[in-house]
């Protein structure tokens, strides 16, 4: 109908929909690779409320920051690093059952999304895809042809840039502000 309700919760940045009108937020939450294993009163928590009813309560409690809530099926998976690095792992709607899906040592997984089949996050500089029905997660090859505008070299009409000048009174050197940066 395009009406909208409140939800008394306080600041909440994630949402997910589960069934039977079942709701996941993330409270707190924020990427956990720039607050690595943060523990403070801060950190990420995840509240649910399993029939809908506005009647929120923590999910589960970890020494970790948690974040990307999201509910798939009769389980709610999100991203943790309370064993170090963040990880992909998930619940059930009660907190019971945690199981840890992805096994990333060196980078944080961050900033999971999914469609209900497919859970897709980055690990570095790297795109991974996690099936939840098989339970794997695989490396997804990405290809990116570039022309490296940004990297090719520029010739400049540095008369445009510069600022100010000043000759030595001898007139053995030049001081010269140019594009915010003093050369001689």
């Amino acid at each position: 109908t395009g009406s909208r309700e409140l939800i008394n919760v306080g600041p909440a940045r994630n949402i997910s929909f589960g069934p039977k009108g079942g709701l996941v937020l993330g409270r707190n939450i924020g990427d956990p690779a720039r607050w690595k294993r943060y523990r403070g009163g801060t950190a990420g928590q995840i509240w649910v409320d399993t029939e809908g009813s506005g009647a929120f309560k923590p999910l589960i409690k970890l020494k970790g920051n948690l974040a990307n809530p999201m509910w798939v099926g009769n389980r709610i998976y999100f991203l943790s690093d309370h064993q170090g690095i963040g990880n992909l792992y998930s619940c059930l709607p009660t907190g019971k059952d945690l199981r840890r899906h992805t096994h990333h040592e060196d980078y944080y997984a961050r900033n999971a999304a999914t469609d209900g089949k497919t859970i897709v996050y980055h690990a570095g500089a790297d795109l991974y895809a996690f099936n939840i029905s098989k339970n794997k997660s695989a490396l997804v090859k990405v290809e990116f042809h570039s022309p490296r505008t940004q990297r090719n070299r520029k010739f400049i009409d540095t008369g445009k840039y510069m600022q100010s000048a000043a000759l030595h009174p001898s007139g053995q050197s030049l001081a010269l502000t140019s594009r915010g940066k003093f050369f001689t």
